[in-house]
């Protein structure tokens, strides 16, 4: 098999530990009081539905398809353990958070602010991950459309990060305010 294959059959494998982990924690969501609504939920889905979509489908996009990034093994190996470590992160996160996470931005009835794990590194660490792990696909497929796919993603993560950002801080106050002058949003120590 040749090894550019290889490469791609670990990064969909990689993304479907993601997908799977994903369905099964949500069984363990708590109950909402407050919920995203759907139109805000969509102006992040589609983005990230269309990010996929230039990350996965091999066909030819004309001015999207241009190499950007030389082939050969370094980038593939390169691109699957930033795959494999972003998911790894986002998993870590998602099972910090345990009832307290939704797929949509929410406040749970017995809401509690987390701030440890991954979550005193980064306010917002399942986003780290997920970055990551699309910034390492972006690097496998090499070609214009991942930076496309890649500020896709980062667009619709900002929008989602600036919403949580508010509710928690009507819903923590000053105890929110503390942890959010000492932990960055992203990166430790940097954004």
């Amino acid at each position: 098999m040749p090894f550019e294959a290889i490469i791609g059959i670990g990064t969909l494998a990689v993304w479907g530990v993601f997908v799977v982990t994903w369905v099964v924690l949500a069984a363990g969501a708590g109950e909402n009081k407050r919920l995203q609504e759907r139109g805000s939920q969509l102006v992040q889905a589609v983005p990230i539905i269309a990010g996929a979509f230039l990350l996965l489908q091999r066909r030819d996009l004309g001015p999207l398809s241009i190499a950007i990034v030389p082939t050969g093994h370094a980038k593939g190996i390169a691109g699957l353990a930033l795959t494999a470590a972003g998911v790894g992160i986002a998993i870590w996160a998602r099972l910090t958070l345990g009832t307290n996470w939704s797929g949509r931005v929410s406040l749970k009835k017995s809401h509690q602010l987390i701030t440890q794990g991954p979550y005193a590194l980064a306010r917002h660490p399942i986003y780290t991950g997920l970055l990551t792990a699309v910034t390492g696909t972006a690097l496998w497929v090499g070609e214009v459309r991942s930076l496309v796919a890649l500020a896709l993603f980062i667009g619709a993560f900002a929008w989602k990060m600036r919403l949580e950002e508010k509710w928690m801080r009507e819903e923590f106050g000053a105890m929110y305010e503390v942890y959010r002058a000492k932990v960055k949003a992203l990166i430790p120590y940097l954004l």
